[in-house]
């Protein structure tokens, strides 16, 4: 180390301290400073564990990662509706508010409808449904799909027509089971709306929601889940 002296002071020169001089410490602990300015160890924390700032006066500190916030909407990755007959989205545990958006979706083909069912993890539920889809396409008309949630009524969806719309499924209050889904959409063609609205009670935890109801050919379909 080197030395020099400063009137009758001995002083340490600047960057001559090297770590080999340093004491001793803890493996995984870090050097911080306290609220008076005097260096300090922080403490090693547990694996997995991330430093925070405590704030001005006090030093860092290990912690656990905070549990995802009550009310966080995570987006789901967007599926292309160009090709295919089904996209199947996985649900976490615990959402409670999902929303369904459907960018220009078209069908090839003939007329149908397109649909959402809900799954568990015995698999999608094909039956059960209760609601009602009403339509503008010939003044208003309705009916009452039971395999299904749907954003059309049957045979409104084919190559003619592009569908703009969202879903919104929620469950009953202090239930995972019970889900209630309302949607509205138009097409894109013949100046056509679309009011829905079902329930659906589960076998078990919603884990997933499949778009189905014919050959996909243009669009794409983004779904948000809200987490507890």
């Amino acid at each position: 180390v080197q030395f020099f002296t400063i009137g009758s002071v001995q002083a340490v020169a600047d960057n001559a301290i090297t770590l080999a001089k340093l004491a001793g410490g803890t493996d995984g602990n870090i050097i911080s400073f306290d609220a008076s300015g005097d260096p300090v160890a922080v403490a090693t924390g547990n694996d997995g564990q991330v430093l925070t700032s405590a704030g001005a006066g006090a030093p860092p500190a290990f912690e656990a990662i905070p549990a995802v916030t009550a009310g966080a909407i995570s987006e789901l990755t967007t599926q292309a509706t160009t090709s295919g007959t089904t996209k199947n989205f996985a649900i976490s545990a615990g959402a409670k508010r999902i929303k369904i958006i459907f960018d220009l979706v078209s069908m090839s083909g003939g007329s149908t409808a397109v649909e959402v069912q809900l799954g568990d993890a015995g698999g999608l539920e094909t039956s059960g449904y209760v609601g009602t889809v009403m339509s503008t396409t010939t003044g208003v008309t309705a009916e009452n799909p039971t395999n299904s949630f749907r954003i059309c009524k049957d045979g409104e969806a084919d190559a003619n027509r592009s569908f703009v719309g969202m879903m919104t499924i929620v469950p009953i209050e202090g239930s995972n089971l019970r889900w209630i889904a309302t949607s509205l959409s138009s097409a894109t063609t013949g100046s056509i709306t679309q009011l829905s609205t079902g329930a659906k009670t589960l076998s078990a935890e919603l884990s997933q929601i499949t778009i189905l109801g014919g050959t996909f050919d243009a669009g794409q379909i983004s779904v948000t889940e809200e987490l507890v």
